[in-house]
């Protein structure tokens, strides 16, 4: 995972992590903080082997989440960008 929301989750001074136990670990904190977190779907982009959802979250901001997949249709790759 790809985001600079990471940085400020985390505390620590990184934009990325791999591994299972780091995105759990992320996505707990991140929930934790933000109990009312919510997403409305703009669009969903499809590409070859990607897929690229943009939302707003509760507070209206817009984010783009890029997903890519491998053959067995394994997200190996993710990255969020904000607006």
């Amino acid at each position: 995972l790809h985001s600079p929301m990471i940085a400020r989750v985390t505390g620590e001074d990184t934009d990325s992590l791999a591994g299972k136990a780091a995105l759990r670990s992320y996505w707990r904190q991140a929930l934790e903080a933000a109990p009312d977190l919510r997403f409305a779907c703009e669009a969903v982009l499809v590409g070859s082997d990607v897929l690229t959802v943009l939302y707003r979250n509760q507070r209206g901001r817009q984010a783009a989440e890029t997903f890519v997949f491998n053959s067995s249709g394994q997200v190996t790759r993710s990255m969020a960008t904000y607006g």
